[in-house]
C-alpha cells in the first residue's frame, strides 16, 4: 500500500506539472489538442520515474564519493556476498564510500548504497551488516527509485515559485526606488499603473494564467507544507518496514546496536512529537523499541 501511495503521489505531482507547462504554452500562443497533453504527460511521467536510472550519478558527482580499494574489498565484499544471499537480491548493489567522517548510510537510485568513512568506522562488521540489510530493504522496496522520480516530478514546482519570489523582490525593489522619488501612495500608484499597462498589452487574453500564478504563489507554501508531511509519514513507515526486514534476515540485535551508536537517546533530537511529522525518519527510541518487539523481547510497543 505504501509503494501503491507514493506511485499515485508521483503521478499526481506530474499531472500538476503538465498544467503548468499546458498553461505556458497557450500563454506563447501554442493551443495544443488533448491527444497531444496526454502524450505529453505520458512523456514526463516516463521521464520522472527514469531519473533513478541517471539522477544518482548527477546527485553523488558533487560529493566525496568514490569506489572502494583492495584493503576494503577484502572486508566489504564478503559482508556483501552474504547480504546478497540472505536477501535473495541478485545483483547485489553496488557499494560506494562518502568520504565523511559523520555516521550515514543510505541507498540510491535503483542499486547504489552509500556508506561513510565515519560509519565504517564506528560499526563493528555484525552492525555493518545489519545497517546494510536495512538498506538492501530499501532497494528491494524500490524506495530510492520512487524518492528520485519524486524529487524531479516537483522541481518544477520549487523552480517556478524561487523565480516568483525573485520577480516579487524586483518589484519591491522597484517601489522602493520610485517610493525615494515621492511620496509611496504615488510610487505606488505609478507602479501599479505600469503593472497594468504591461499586464493589459502582453496578456490582454492571459488572464486565467495571471490568476493561476497569483494562486500558485500564494498556495504553494501549505501545499508543500501538506506533501512534505504526507511524504514523511509514509518515509517513516517505511524505515520501521527496512528494520523489520534487517531483523528477518537474522540482524535485529546487532541493527539495534547501531542505531545506538549512529544516535544515541541523548542525542535524538527532537523528541517532541509535533516535531517529529515534519521528519523522514521515526524517534530512535521508537525504532530500538519496535526491533525489542519484533526480537519477542517486549509484549507491546
Amino acid at each position: 500500500m505504501n509503494k501503491v501511495f507514493k506511485f499515485i503521489f508521483i503521478l499526481l505531482y506530474s499531472m500538476m506539472d503538465v498544467f503548468l507547462i499546458l498553461e505556458f504554452l497557450d500563454l506563447s500562443g501554442l493551443t495544443l489538442t488533448g491527444k497531444m497533453a496526454g502524450c505529453i504527460y505520458i512523456i514526463w511521467s516516463l521521464i520522472c520515474f527514469s531519473a533513478s536510472w541517471w539522477s544518482p550519478s548527477i546527485y553523488l558527482w558533487g560529493r566525496r564519493v568514490r569506489k572502494t580499494i583492495l584493503e576494503e574489498d577484502i572486508i566489504l565484499n564478503p559482508i556483501l556476498e552474504e547480504l546478497n544471499q540472505r536477501s535473495k537480491i541478485f545483483p547485489g548493489p553496488e557499494l560506494l564510500l562518502l568520504e565523511s567522517t559523520e555516521p550515514d548510510v543510505f541507498a540510491i537510485g535503483r542499486k547504489t548504497i552509500v556508506l561513510s568513512r565515519g560509519l565504517f568506522a564506528l560499526l563493528t562488521i555484525e552492525e555493518i551488516k545489519a545497517v546494510l540489510a536495512h538498506e538492501y530493504g530499501h532497494l528491494r522496496d524500490k524506495d530510492g527509485f520512487l524518492s528520485c522520480a519524486l524529487s524531479l516530478a516537483a522541481y518544477p514546482f520549487l523552480q517556478l515559485y524561487i523565480q516568483l519570489v525573485k520577480i516579487r523582490f524586483k518589484l519591491k525593489k522597484i517601489l522602493v526606488f520610485l517610493a525615494a522619488m515621492g511620496s509611496r501612495r504615488t510610487s505606488s500608484f505609478i507602479l501599479l499603473m505600469i503593472l497594468v499597462i504591461l499586464i493589459c498589452r502582453i496578456l490582454w487574453n492571459q488572464v486565467f494564467i495571471l490568476i493561476v500564478l497569483f494562486l500558485f504563489f500564494r498556495l504553494y507554501p501549505y501545499f508543500n507544507k501538506l506533501s512534505n508531511f504526507i511524504w514523511c509519514y509514509f518515509s517513516r513507515v517505511t524505515e520501521y518496514r527496512q528494520d523489520e526486514f534487517a531483523q528477518t534476515l537474522g540482524y535485529g540485535p546487532s541493527l539495534k546496536n547501531a542505531l545506538l551508536k549512529i544516535c544515541p537517546l541523548n542525542e535524538d533530537v527532537p523528541i517532541e512529537r509535533i516535531a517529529v511529522i515534519h521528519q523522514s525518519h521515526p524517534i530512535m527510541a521508537d525504532r530500538v523499541r519496535r526491533i525489542e518487539w519484533l526480537e519477542g523481547l517486549r509484549t507491546s510497543l
